[in-house]
């Protein structure tokens, strides 16, 4: 088997983590959690101190354990086959429900330039399949041209939010915030919800430990391009979303879903309604693509420790594992046609109610996988001896907040939505005893499958 060529290095991978974290769910999240004012704020800051843990977290792993694959890999090194390919399969959910709150995103800023696309579901739907087609066929092309892609529309998409987070105190407004929380929530219900929420924005934290295989000296560049690619989204984050609160009024962000283009314009006028209008086209479209790149990645891996099917681990000319990407990219495209049929079907005229649901199905499912994480750096850290002589109980204040923090956004996820992530987890099941069943099939001496006949000889 031809080997890799190690082809991204740091300016790539951080463009990777800061791309995929900077998309549909920064540009969105102010219309999300203006309900909640002060408290959503709060949230914000807690969910950028959970990532930057969650970011040590991987970290540390990608030092030990520079592997293709991320989350799925750390999981089944530490845990084994089985739960390993479960966390595989409930990241791999996530990414591909959280493409369908992007792509849902993308074609509401684009309706800013294009009108139809806001007064038609039909057409806002053709707009997010047509830039599903799009990324993937950039994917398809190898992750040196999807690193490239990242690169610039990231520079592109953080611009205004910088520009935001700086000019746009002169138009901040206190009075703009929420006053009074949505009925029947406490102060805790509501950072708890508005956390679960905000994660999402941070969903992709993880990515330059993904594609490990493509990269230059992963041990180095994995660990330092993911903490600078944390830090710099985390300020970028938490600056442009106070802002954009204080300009714009509750009542308005919880009626739309453009919020930053909705700023611009009352700061800026039509010149920056437009400007960051154009940076949300690409901020959604560039996240859209980083996503497409880990929907082939995670399989990939998998299909490599035969715990997904082994065409997931077919690659192209360009080393790509398109089959991976073009059959994730199906099932986003199958998601959104059924969503925006039973909103048409329902009377609506937003896609607001979708995008909402991906998120939160989204981020449940990339929140399990994070909290198995977790627990694989303490096993390891418990069971292997540390280089630097550190103590173990030093060493395990990371990871073991880090998992607390995991389980506390669960819970704010809702009792309706764990039901339906553990539902689209449960459908893994069948899913992998036909795999353990295909490798029996094609090789009855298959480690672990062996008959009590053998395993009495």
């Amino acid at each position: 088997m031809k080997e890799k060529l190690k082809s991204i290095g740091i300016v790539a991978v951080t463009a990777i983590v800061m791309g995929n974290m900077i998309g549909a769910g920064i540009f969105t999240i102010p219309n999300a959690i203006g309900q909640y004012g002060w408290y959503g704020i709060i949230a914000f800051a807690l969910t950028a101190a959970g990532a930057l843990l969650l970011g040590l977290v991987f970290a540390n792993l990608a030092r030990r354990m520079p592997k293709t694959g991320g989350p799925y890999a750390y999981t089944r090194a530490v845990f084994g086959d089985f739960p390993g390919f479960w966390i595989g399969w409930g990241y791999w959910i996530g990414l591909w429900t959280g493409q369908v709150a992007i792509a849902v995103t993308f074609a509401s800023y684009l309706g800013i330039f294009i009108p139809p696309l806001r007064e038609s579901l039909v057409y806002s739907g053709a707009a997010a399949l047509a830039a599903l087609v799009f990324v993937t066929a950039v994917n398809v092309r190898g992750v040196r041209t999807a690193g490239a892609f990242a690169v610039v529309t990231t520079v592109i998409r953080a611009l205004p939010l910088l520009a935001i987070a700086t000019v746009g105190w002169w138009w901040f407004h206190p009075g703009n915030y929420a006053t009074a929380l949505p009925s029947g929530n406490t102060a805790f219900m509501a950072i708890t919800a508005a956390a679960t929420i905000t994660l999402f924005s941070f969903l992709g934290l993880e990515s330059g430990t993904v594609p490990a295989g493509d990269v230059r000296e992963p041990r180095k560049t994995i660990p330092r391009a993911t903490m600078i690619g944390i830090v710099a989204v985390a300020f970028l984050y938490i600056a442009s979303t106070v802002v954009v609160m204080g300009v714009v009024r509750a009542d308005a962000l919880a009626s739309g879903t453009t919020a930053f283009a909705d700023a611009g314009r009352e700061m800026w006028g039509r010149v920056g309604y437009y400007a960051v209008a154009f940076a949300g086209v690409v901020s959604t479209l560039g996240a859209l693509s980083g996503f497409t790149l880990l929907n082939g990645q995670v399989p990939y891996a998998a299909a490599v420790d035969h715990l997904f099917p082994k065409q997931f681990a077919r690659v192209n000319r360009h080393g790509a594992p398109a089959w991976g990407m073009v059959v994730s990219s199906a099932l986003v495209g199958i998601c959104m046609i059924v969503g925006y049929a039973l909103l048409i079907t329902a009377g609506k005229n937003s896609a607001a109610s979708l995008s909402t649901a991906s998120i939160i199905v989204s981020t449940l499912s990339t929140v399990l996988p994070y909290a198995f994480c977790a627990m694989a750096e303490v096993i390891l850290i418990v069971t292997t001896k540390d280089p630097a002589g550190r103590s173990v109980g030093l060493l395990l204040i990371v990871p073991a907040i880090a998992f607390v923090y995991s389980l506390l956004i669960i819970w704010g996820a809702g009792p309706q939505s764990i039901v339906a992530g553990f539902f689209l987890l449960l459908i893994g099941l069948p899913v992998y005893a036909f795999i353990r069943w295909s490798e029996t099939k094609d090789d009855p001496k298959t480690p672990g499958l062996e008959t009590e006949e053998a395993n009495a000889a």
